[in-house]
């Protein structure tokens, strides 16, 4: 894609991306030998393993500063009154009432403490496993057979490659008989 890197070029710089931020990390060089004991064999030297870039920074204390939705909004969010970031939390419920998202129930990772934020329009966007994690935590998912149906979504019976399948009984065995018996 034309421009891809200097788009990426750019998001990096924007994030304060580097690799040495914990390159010196204890064990690091340990866990990079062994995974590069497996996997370099046969790879180019830039696909090889190396420390993993961060979007952080260190302070002169030693300090980490990460880069986060702050950075990437800017400052459109900073001078909108109606905008607040909650940092170190978690969402753990997406709120549902009557079949609309009404907000999501947060938790403070630092306090423990958890409160409701209502919204008009909601976005879940965690990542790879927690979107569907909390989705599924809220009751917000498909029925079981949705992912393997080619039949609409909005049905309420499962195709009938979904059904189980009905087994016939097992055959009774008898023992033989003895011989000479009768």
């Amino acid at each position: 894609m034309a421009g891809l890197d200097d788009l990426l070029t750019e998001a990096e710089r924007l994030l304060a991306v580097t690799s040495s931020a914990l390159a010196d990390a204890p064990l690091a060089d340990l866990v990079r030998k062994r995974l590069a004991e497996e996997f370099d064999d046969g790879r180019a030297p830039d696909r090889r393993v190396r420390p993993m870039p961060l979007a952080v920074r260190r302070t002169a204390s030693g300090e980490l500063i990460w880069s986060g939705s702050d950075v990437v909004f800017g400052e459109v969010t900073r001078r909108n009154a109606n905008f607040r970031l909650l940092d170190e939390s978690l969402v753990t419920r997406v709120l549902v009432q009557d079949g609309a998202v009404r907000g999501v129930r947060v938790r403070d990772l630092r306090s423990g403490h958890e409160h409701v934020v209502g919204a008009r329009f909601t976005v879940v966007a965690a990542d790879s496993l927690r979107t569907p994690q909390v989705l599924h935590a809220s009751g917000v998912r498909p029925p079981p057979w949705a992912a393997t149906s080619t039949t609409s979504r909005r049905s309420s019976t499962p195709p009938a490659s979904a059904t189980p399948r009905r087994s016939r009984p097992p055959r009774r065995r008898t023992a033989p008989s003895p011989r000479g018996a009768g």
